[in-house]
């Protein structure tokens, strides 16, 4: 499930990417992206532009097939599964964001 606003660009062609690679979407384009927030119950740091949820987790960036696919094999006990930012967009990294507030890096 995806969260969007019209003013969001970059939504739309993340939710296509996942979708050529075989993903099921629900997508709802809202104007109050607060409500969606906290109905979901996203944490601070994951209220990024297009919240999304899959299989219990709360994602924040643009999380790639394959990382979805992992995600669900291993089940790591988090709340959020979070793209960290780095200097070089080529770099793509996730952490996970844990009950307390901890992140670390996954993998």
């Amino acid at each position: 499930e995806v969260a969007w606003t019209h003013q969001c660009r970059c939504a739309r062609g993340w939710m296509q990417a996942l979708r050529s690679d075989g993903f099921v979407v629900r997508d709802f384009e809202t104007d109050n992206l607060v409500a969606v927030h906290s109905k979901w119950q996203v944490p601070q740091v994951a209220a990024g532009c297009h919240p999304a949820r899959f299989m219990g987790y709360v994602l924040d960036g643009h999380v790639p097939a394959h990382t979805l696919r992992r995600l669900a094999l291993e089940r790591p006990p988090a709340l959020a599964l979070l793209q960290a930012r780095t200097l070089d967009p080529r770099d793509v990294r996730f952490e996970l964001l844990e009950a307390d507030g901890t992140r670390r890096a996954w993998p």
